[in-house]
């Protein structure tokens, strides 16, 4: 097996690993009644630590600015990849791991249930957040097409909002900590799997055939003299 082939085996892997422990996160945060404890009991800590600082902003100003964030993140991923001069089908995968973590996290919000308990206050299911798993998307999908120094440091500056959105669902009682973790876990998967499917033969362009721009060139031999 040779070392390219490897690396996206293992890419691949870890991202269904994230998958799959947004799974055993739900299960035993949501569906058990230890692990709805400890997430109440951590929920409550965060929300008490958080209630006082003020470089936090209100839960009203992310429901107003939180779509129009999005689509300008949608459109820097778009932008990124006409710079770097992508292939249409590369852009269409970082499209897809921008968008796919958000979409995904409405379906799974609809389908996945919480037990009625009697002494939880908030009672409806929550797992995950896509408000986080939206945010998160982008920044995947910014790591993803990134490739200068610059492009790197603006999905940095992408998660570091989305830690900060996280902070903001959980004082706002919009979110437990687990519904924010499993957000986050589907966003990295669908990164993880992303980058293994695309090879960066696959996505290297600018007018070189994709094996010529991932090969040095041959060094010049020495001719014999006769």
């Amino acid at each position: 097996m040779s070392t390219v082939v490897a690396d996206r085996i293992t890419r691949i892997g870890a991202g269904f690993a994230c998958w799959i422990a947004a799974l055993v996160l739900y299960v035993v945060a949501v569906r058990t009644r230890p692990g709805r404890e400890l997430d109440a009991r951590w929920f409550g800590t965060l929300r008490d630590e958080l209630a006082g600082r003020s470089w936090i902003p209100d839960g009203a100003g992310l429901a107003r600015n939180q779509l129009v964030l999005l689509v300008i993140g949608l459109g820097v991923v778009c932008a990124t990849c006409l710079v770097n001069r992508f292939r249409p089908r590369t852009t269409i995968v970082s499209l897809c791991v921008g968008i796919g973590p958000g979409f995904a996290a409405a379906v799974l919000k609809g389908l996945l249930t919480r037990p009625a308990t009697g002494w939880e206050l908030t009672a409806h299911n929550s797992f995950p957040s896509g408000t986080v798993a939206g945010f998160a998307g982008m920044a995947a999908a910014l790591t993803y097409v990134a490739r200068t120094r610059l492009q790197y440091v603006i999905a940095c500056a992408a998660w570091g909002t989305t830690g900060l959105v996280s902070l903001i669902v959980i004082r706002a009682h919009w979110h437990r900590p687990s519904d924010v973790a499993g957000s986050v876990l589907i966003a990295v998967g669908a990164l993880a799997v992303a980058s293994g499917i695309s090879s960066l033969q696959q996505r290297a362009i600018a007018g070189v055939p994709p094996a010529r721009a991932m090969s040095p060139r041959p060094s010049p031999q020495p001719t014999a003299r006769r």
